[in-house]
Order: structure tokens, then C-alpha cells, then sequence
């Protein structure tokens, strides 16, 4: 059985999952998506104890199946993409932000059950078509997640350009403040220059006219 797990989570809770092997792949996934984002797009495949995961997380849910490491990665992912689909499209989704672990197991166990052995049966001579289709899908969401990135990416470096901005206004209100007090100070220098200059030509002048004898002494 080359898919051995699935399960459906959301916010590290896992509503719904079937094991068709024993193993701590709940635990293991988990570990996998706690570090996820909330609401982020993301897909990837991780090798992990002689088993492959691979995730999918979409719109806050996220999607996880482990498969033998001969399962073809490509298979795999369009596994999950019809469990997205279904779960996307099903009445369950409306409920999952207030859904208790495992509450949806019972809704779900028929459905992962008949996919997983879908995908698990001998993998049928695909047209090119299909194979086109199927790297094509995987084409765009590799595109939609680098438009998020890139967005995310452009807020932030809008946030700095404000930043900058300000604190170039900032700079510039603070040099002509600094030049208006360099020039406050300088001209009262300069004017206590001046005074002590005139007094001390006012004395030298009185110490000239007693000496030669214009003033009497």
C-alpha cells in the first residue's frame, strides 16, 4: 500500500485522518505544519523514517499524506489536491474553524479510504495531456505562492520606504536646527567679542591720555 496515511488539519488540529500502517505519522505531520503560517500557500514533499510526507496547506487547511519512497512525489500531490478539492467544496469546510480533533473522521473515512486506494492501485500509462495538466497545476501554484511572497515582500519594503522617508525629514529638521543654534551662538560670540574689544580700546585709550598728560592725573 504505497499510501500509508492521510489526514485533513487545521490550525494543529488534525479533523480528520485513516492509517493504513502503524506509525507516529500524526505526530510527525504535525511537527511538519507548526511552524506553517496561518493561511499560507504551501507545498512540499519531506522525506522522514523510510517514509515520504508530502503537504499541501491552502486557505488555512492543510493536507498531508505519507507514502512509500518508490510513490511517485507527482502522484502523490495529486492525491491531495482532490482531497482539497472535495473538502473545499463540502459543507465540512464551513465548520472547520470550530471543529474539535477528529471531529470530521467519520465524514472523511469513506472518501480518504476510496482515494487512497485509488492512488494506491497500479498508477494507470498517463497521456501526455494528463502529464502536461498535471505540471501545469503544479506550475501555478508555485506561481501563486511567489506572487504571495513578492507581495508580502513589496508591503514591507513599502514600510521601509516610509521609514526612510521619515527619517530623512527627520534628519534634515534636526541639521537646520542644529544650523540656526550654531548661528544663535556664534553671533552672541561675536557680540561679547565686540563689547570686550570696545572696553579694552577704551582703556588703552584712557591709559594713553593719562600718560601723556591730556587728562590730569
Amino acid at each position: 500500500m504505497p499510501i500509508v496515511y492521510c489526514c485533513v488539519e487545521r490550525s494543529n488540529i488534525i479533523l480528520a485522518d485513516l492509517a493504513l500502517r502503524g506509525g507516529r505519522f500524526q505526530e510527525a505531520a504535525l511537527s511538519f505544519l507548526r511552524p506553517l503560517p496561518f493561511g499560507a500557500l504551501y507545498r512540499r514533499s519531506i522525506q522522514l523514517d523510510g517514509f515520504r510526507y508530502h503537504i499541501l496547506s491552502e486557505d488555512g487547511v492543510s493536507y498531508v499524506c505519507v507514502t512509500e519512497l518508490s510513490y511517485e512525489s507527482r502522484r502523490a500531490h495529486e492525491f491531495l489536491n482532490q482531497i482539497c478539492s472535495f473538502f473545499a467544496n463540502s459543507p465540512l469546510i464551513k465548520k472547520a474553524a470550530f471543529a474539535q480533533p477528529y471531529e470530521f473522521s467519520s465524514d472523511l473515512h469513506q472518501v480518504l479510504g476510496q482515494l487512497m486506494a485509488d492512488y494506491s492501485s497500479q498508477q494507470p500509462a498517463s497521456s501526455k495531456l494528463d502529464s502536461v495538466q498535471g505540471q501545469v497545476n503544479e506550475v501555478k501554484v508555485i506561481l501563486k505562492d511567489n506572487i504571495n511572497k513578492v507581495l508580502e515582500r513589496g508591503e514591507r519594503l513599502d514600510d521601509l520606504v516610509d521609514k526612510t522617508h521619515d527619517l530623512q525629514a527627520t534628519a534634515d529638521s534636526f541639521q537646520r536646527t542644529s544650523t540656526r543654534v550654531a548661528r544663535k551662538y556664534w553671533w552672541k560670540n561675536a557680540k561679547m567679542m565686540i563689547i570686550i574689544g570696545v572696553i579694552v580700546l577704551i582703556i588703552l585709550i584712557l591709559i594713553i591720555l593719562f600718560a601723556t598728560g591730556v587728562i590730569p592725573s
